[in-house]
């Protein structure tokens, strides 16, 4: 069943309900100007993500912008949206080039990738395309990342929620995790984990704007 935007916002707005939603001192809003994203064909950067709340940075120092919560947040963010909106022909740069990508893994819906299939960099864009065609539809609510040095790379964990044609409602909050290659701030890792039952646990300290736009913060 194709569900229209207005109604997906709305859904994720009421139905994804936090812990502890409470305003956060120091949490700030972040501009999209001051941080890059990759140039989109097809869309403008006014009409992607615009903010995100962090509510937590304890970036390591000479922690690289790409892998801090307001730069990795503004940029899954814009993945997201590129995500939601079908621009097929945008995706690809999102992504860390085979030399960096690991794997996309997922084992929800009816066309699963994991094992092997999740490490081919190839093979990706017509697996997004074929979650497109199932009319996926995903809000991501909050981002914690963690900075490490050893591989220049920036590890995330993310909560939020998945509707689409072959993913039951009872199914659509979930969990995941992936990493960020911080020399090109692209997507190295992506796996999304399993549905989740009853709500959302607070994986990074709530901002007074609830669930919308995405919450960001550095993992504890």
């Amino acid at each position: 069943m194709v569900r229209s935007a207005q109604r997906f916002v709305v859904l994720v707005a009421s139905s994804v309900l936090l812990t502890g939603c409470t305003g956060v001192p120091g949490s700030s809003t972040v501009p999209q100007s001051s941080v890059p994203h990759p140039e989109t064909s097809g869309s403008s950067p006014d009409k992607m993500t615009d903010k995100v709340v962090v509510t937590r940075d304890s970036s390591p120092v000479g922690a690289p912008l790409s892998c801090r919560p307001e730069a990795a947040g503004l940029f899954i963010s814009n993945y997201i949206t590129a995500v939601n909106r079908g621009l097929m022909h945008d995706l690809d740069r999102y992504f860390a080039n085979s030399s960096r990508f690991h794997w996309y893994s997922d084992a929800t819906g009816s066309n699963i990738r994991i094992g092997t299939a999740a490490n081919d960099r190839l093979s990706l864009l017509s697996y997004l395309e074929s979650r497109h065609v199932h009319h996926e539809q995903v809000a991501i609510v909050q981002l914690a990342v963690a900075y490490r040095a050893s591989d220049n790379s920036g590890n995330f964990e993310f909560n939020g929620k998945r509707v689409a044609d072959d993913i039951a409602p009872e199914g659509s909050l979930t969990v995941g995790k992936g990493a960020l290659d911080c020399e090109t701030g692209k997507i190295m890792v992506w796996s999304w984990g399993e549905s989740v039952a009853g709500q959302l646990a607070a994986i990074c300290p709530a901002g007074s704007e609830g669930g919308l736009p995405l919450i960001a913060c550095t993992q504890e």
